[in-house]
């Protein structure tokens, strides 16, 4: 089902969560599964690495061993230890999107 359809099933009355499961029930618990995992697995770095974090960038989900970036915000891209090359993850932010319009 592509984006129009399920925006139009949504603004018909269902929820995007409900159409997931009535297409794949298993998918919601195998995301809760791997966030789970991806949780144990920085817990675990973080005992030899308290600082390092899960980082995403450009689209890459990276594992880093400290912060993205010094104390005069410059990225410190040798903190990462390994990327997620197969995953792509969109990023951003759930504030509507504005045009600005510049007065001549």
């Amino acid at each position: 089902m592509n984006e129009d359809k399920v925006l139009s099933h949504i603004l018909s009355g269902d929820e995007a969560m409900g159409l997931l499961n009535d297409a794949m029930p298993t998918a919601a618990r195998r995301i809760y599964r791997l966030m789970q995992s991806m949780h144990t697995l920085l817990e675990e770095v973080r005992e030899h690495f308290p600082d390092a974090m899960f980082y995403s960038a450009n689209g890459t989900v990276s594992l880093l061993l400290g912060s993205s970036h010094n104390k005069h915000d410059q990225p410190v891209r040798e903190m990462l230890a390994v990327s997620a090359t197969k995953l792509h993850n969109e990023g951003g932010d759930w504030l509507a999107r504005r045009t600005v319009i510049a007065k001549t």
